[in-house]
C-alpha cells in the first residue's frame, strides 16, 4: 500500500474552531427566515385562490356523494374512520376552509355541513373546529385547538360513546376556574374537574372497550400543553414544559393537528383532483383534465365496444358467426318443404 491511502482524509473544519457553531447560528437566522417568506407566500395564495374556493365551494356541494367520495379516496383521512362512523360521513354535504386571521394565514377553521334530512347523528347541520398556530420561543410551534361541543341527538346516537362531552365538560369546568382566579369565582368547580380525572385515570382503549376511537373524538383533540388551546408566544419553557406533563394523555384523538393539516392543506385544496381519480378507479390523471372529457372518453370507449361486437359478427369461427352460419343452413334445409308444400296446393 502507497502511503497516500494510510493518510487520513481532511477535515472539513479544524479542530478547535469556532466556525461551525457561527454556521449553525447563520443557520439558525435563515431558517427563520424562511419560515417567514412560507407565510407571506401563503398569505398571497389565499389571497388570491379565496374568490376561486368561493365559486367552487356551492358547486362540489350539487353532486351527490362528492365529499364522501373524496374523504373514502384520501387514505390520510380514511384511516381514521370506524364501520360506525361510515353511514354519518356518507351524509356529508360541504367541507370548508376559512382563514379569519389575515396576519396569522396558518390559523384556520374547518366547516363540514351535513344533509339536513340524512343527518340523524347531530343536532347542527354544521361542525366547525377552529386551530390556531402557537410557538414557545426555542421549544415548540405547532397547532392547538379547542374542544367542540357536538350535540349528539340521543346517546344511543353518540358515536364517541361520551368522551367527546366528557372532555368538553372538563375543559369548559377548566377554562371557567381559571377566568374566575382572583375574582371570587370558579368556586364548586374543582368537583366537576376531579370527577372527569377519575373517569381519566382509565385507559382510552378500556373506555372505549378496547375500539378504535372513532373520527369524530377528533372535534374534542386540544393539542400539545394546552388548558385552553390558546398558549401566547413566548411563554415560559418551564411553564409550557409543567403543562405537558399534565396535559399527558388528555387527547383521545393521537396526532389531532396531522389530520388538521391533511383536510386543510390537502384534501380541500385536492378535492376535484381525487374524486376524479376515484372516478376513474384510482389511477392518476392530469389535473387539465375535466368532467366533461371523461365523458367524452367514455362515450368513445362505448362506440368502440359497438364497433367491436360489429366486427365479432364478421370474424369466422366466432360464435356469432357460427350462429349465422347455422341460422343459414337452416333456412336452406326448410326450402325444399316450402316448395313441396305449395306444389300440393
Amino acid at each position: 500500500m502507497s502511503s497516500d491511502s494510510e493518510q487520513e482524509p481532511p477535515s472539513l473544519v479544524a479542530v478547535g474552531s469556532s466556525k461551525p457553531f457561527e454556521a449553525f447560528g447563520a443557520l439558525g437566522d435563515l431558517e427563520l427566515e424562511f419560515e417567514k417568506a412560507e407565510v407571506e407566500v401563503l398569505k398571497y395564495q389565499i389571497k388570491t385562490t379565496a374568490p376561486i374556493y368561493a365559486r367552487r365551494n356551492p358547486l362540489t356541494s350539487q353532486i351527490p356523494g362528492f365529499w364522501p367520495t373524496v374523504l373514502d379516496a384520501t387514505q390520510d383521512f380514511d384511516q381514521h374512520v370506524t364501520p360506525d362512523d361510515v353511514p354519518a360521513i356518507a351524509t356529508i354535504t360541504s367541507v370548508n376552509i376559512v382563514r379569519p386571521d389575515p396576519e396569522e394565514p396558518r390559523d384556520f377553521i374547518i366547516e363540514v355541513g351535513f344533509d339536513k334530512e340524512k343527518n340523524k347523528w347531530f343536532e347542527d347541520e354544521i361542525l366547525r373546529k377552529r386551530f390556531w398556530w402557537r410557538t414557545v420561543e426555542g421549544v415548540w410551534s405547532g397547532l392547538v385547538s379547542e374542544p367542540v361541543d357536538i350535540k349528539w341527538k340521543s346517546e344511543d346516537l353518540d358515536l364517541s360513546h361520551g368522551e367527546t362531552g366528557r372532555v368538553y365538560e372538563e375543559w369548559k369546568a377548566k377554562k371557567e376556574e381559571k377566568e374566575g382566579k382572583g375574582k371570587g369565582k370558579g368556586k364548586g368547580k374543582g368537583k366537576a374537574v376531579a370527577n372527569g380525572k377519575d373517569k381519566k385515570k382509565l385507559s382510552l382503549e378500556e373506555r372505549l372497550a378496547g375500539g378504535q376511537p372513532s373520527f369524530f373524538t377528533w372535534f374534542a383533540w386540544v393539542g400539545r400543553g394546552t388548558e385552553f388551546g390558546l398558549e401566547k408566544d413566548g411563554e415560559d419553557e418551564d411553564e409550557h414544559e409543567e403543562k405537558d406533563e399534565e396535559d399527558e394523555g388528555d387527547d383521545l384523538f393521537n396526532h389531532g393537528d396531522e389530520l388538521a393539516l391533511t383536510i386543510a392543506d390537502d384534501i380541500y385544496p385536492s378535492a376535484i383532483k381525487y374524486f376524479l381519480e376515484s372516478l376513474t378507479g384510482g389511477d392518476e390523471i392530469d389535473s387539465d383534465v375535466s368532467v366533461s372529457e371523461l365523458d367524452e372518453d367514455e362515450e368513445d370507449e362505448e362506440d368502440d365496444e359497438d364497433d367491436d361486437e360489429d366486427d365479432e359478427d364478421n370474424v369466422p369461427g366466432s360464435s356469432r358467426a357460427k350462429r349465422a352460419d347455422r341460422d343459414s343452413e337452416e333456412e336452406e334445409e326448410d326450402q325444399p318443404n316450402k316448395r313441396h308444400k305449395r306444389s300440393k296446393k
